[in-house]
């Protein structure tokens, strides 16, 4: 990118109508194009595996948070059908 960079840039004093002539010959253009494709490329490829681990990072996040819900939500339900057998071991004293 900086070869690139260096070959449009316009030097102080240069002429004003080197600004409007393309700075590239054919096979340059073909050599940047194919490095600017391997680039774009191996930039697709780290953003799939980047967008792959957050996925399953975020859907295991939400699977574990659901069975601890579930886990609380089942121990409240047995808490409920329960209570009367612990409110009556209370009463008659077989709990302390």
């Amino acid at each position: 990118m900086m070869e690139m960079a260096n070959k449009v840039e316009i030097k102080d004093g240069a002429l004003s109508w080197n600004r409007f002539a393309w700075p590239f010959t054919q096979k340059e253009n073909e050599r940047y194009l194919q490095k600017l494709e391997r680039f774009k490329s191996s930039f697709q490829l780290a953003l799939q595996a980047f967008q792959s681990y957050v996925f399953l990072h975020l859907v295991l996040t939400v699977r574990l948070k659901l069975d601890n819900f579930e886990f609380l939500a089942r121990r409240i339900d047995y808490t409920v059908q329960h209570s009367h057998q612990l409110n009556i071991g209370i009463i008659f004293g077989f709990f302390h």
